[in-house]
């Protein structure tokens, strides 16, 4: 059954998960970079006010398109299923992870709208919740590396015939796993490289998640026009 047109909707999706994402939390929050978590409670509670609009507006804007990376996610995991057959563990595990990355960036936008709320909150306890946001946020790192690690066995391991996508996608996959462990730290460090706002915590990891994202939007397009084609041709 030629299910393309679906597939089609699913992976284009990342033309609204994208700019809801980067214009809600980077530029309309001013999330870009993270505030720096040495910054001085009273400081950070500033940023996370009532009357910070424009913040409160751009947060919100992200937490409506957050569930919205679920639906390339199932085009690259259909994608996953016929590159591993009928018995499609790899692709099923893909859609659960998925899910869960789902939750990471879900949650954190609405701990950021909840400390926001009252204006009456005392900054560290502000500052504990905001800590907690960000963890999940650019410290999601556990859902998201099965994602990355799921592909790469996928793509390594193509048993359809068919280059779905180039070998070397896979091998980049596991590079960008790399890229990410150094957020295993960001509980622990305040200042440096390896803080949520630190070119090692999050500038790295972030740009590696961003070409990530497009270099599967190019390939999974392509593979969804070319299955689409061939099941017209065979029709």
């Amino acid at each position: 059954m030629d299910n393309s047109r679906n597939e089609l909707l699913c992976i284009n999706a990342v033309w609204v998960f994208v700019p809801t994402l980067c214009i809600g939390a980077f530029l309309m929050a001013g999330f870009l970079p993270p505030p720096s978590p040495s910054i001085p409670p009273v400081e950070i509670a500033k940023v996370f006010s009532p009357d910070n609009v424009m913040m409160r507006a751009g947060i919100l804007l992200a937490l409506l398109g957050s569930c919205i990376f679920a639906f390339p996610m199932a085009a690259i995991a259909a994608q996953l299923r016929r590159m591993e057959g009928p018995n499609s563990v790899l692709s099923n595990l893909f859609n659960v992870m998925a899910a869960l990355t789902c939750v990471c960036n879900f949650l954190p936008c609405a701990i950021w709208l909840a400390v926001s709320y009252r204006p009456d909150i005392l900054p560290d306890a502000k500052v504990i919740f905001i800590d907690l946001a960000w963890f999940m946020f650019i410290g999601g790192i556990w859902t998201q590396i099965p994602l990355n690690l799921i592909q790469a066995i996928g793509i390594l391991g193509n048993k359809s015939g068919q280059e779905i996508y180039p070998r070397w996608l896979g091998y980049w996959n596991i590079l960008l796993v790399l890229t990410f462990l150094p957020d295993i730290l960001l509980p622990v460090f305040q200042t440096g490289p390896f803080t949520y706002s630190g070119p090692l915590g999050f500038w790295v990891p972030a740009t590696g998640y961003f070409i990530w994202m497009w270099l599967n939007y190019g390939f999974t397009l392509r593979a969804i026009l070319r299955q689409r084609a061939v099941a017209r041709q065979a029709a």
